[in-house]
């Protein structure tokens, strides 16, 4: 499977399930396990993995990231080797953050 097939496939979740995901707290217990984590982290990696997945065209999801104070965390995953997916995860999902977020909601930083 090619690098971006596996792209597609991973952020073409339904919005319903994304919706559901920031319901329960998912989103928040995302953030705060990659506040806690180094960089270089696997664990942190795979959060920011899934936020990016999250946020991929959900104004909700990425809204609750900037809520729960998502993007100062992610740009310090920014720092991580470059060798791990961790810097890739967290520049998309603070992409899509910014591509769906609304000053009237909360400041991203």
């Amino acid at each position: 499977m090619a690098a971006s097939d596996s792209h597609e496939a991973l952020l073409a979740i339904s919005t319903g399930v994304k919706a559901e995901v920031a319901g329960c707290g998912g989103v928040a217990a995302l953030v705060g396990l990659i506040a806690r984590r180094q960089a270089d982290d696997r664990a942190a990696e795979s959060a920011a993995g899934a936020l990016a997945n999250l946020a991929h065209e959900s104004p909700a999801s990425s809204a609750a990231i900037a809520e729960a104070g998502g993007v100062p965390p992610l740009v310090a995953l920014l720092d991580a080797p470059a060798d791990r997916k961790a810097p890739e995860w967290a520049a998309l999902t603070i992409q899509y953050t910014a591509q769906h977020y609304r000053p009237s909601q909360v400041p991203l930083i």
